[in-house]
């Protein structure tokens, strides 16, 4: 009997907490998406590389002849 009070008090809470969280757009939820996936595509990188950060990333880059200076603007 104990369970089930514990489970009613945890659905109580969980509505309590949708009442008060603010609405978010489709566009909004989207875009967490987006950058969960680019923070989680960018982590796997590193981790392949043996690398602990993104500038190290950028620095192999250009070693290795993938990207030049100014290819943004070519």
């Amino acid at each position: 009997m104990t369970s089930h009070c514990t489970d009613m008090r945890t659905i109580r809470r969980v509505q309590q907490k949708r009442q008060r969280a603010p609405e978010v757009s489709a566009a909004e939820k989207h875009q967490r998406v987006v950058t969960a996936d680019g923070k989680t595509h960018v982590s796997r990188i590193m981790a392949k590389l043996g690398t602990r950060d993104r500038s190290r990333i950028v620095v192999l880059a250009y070693e290795y002849g993938m990207v030049s200076p100014g290819w943004l603007s070519d």
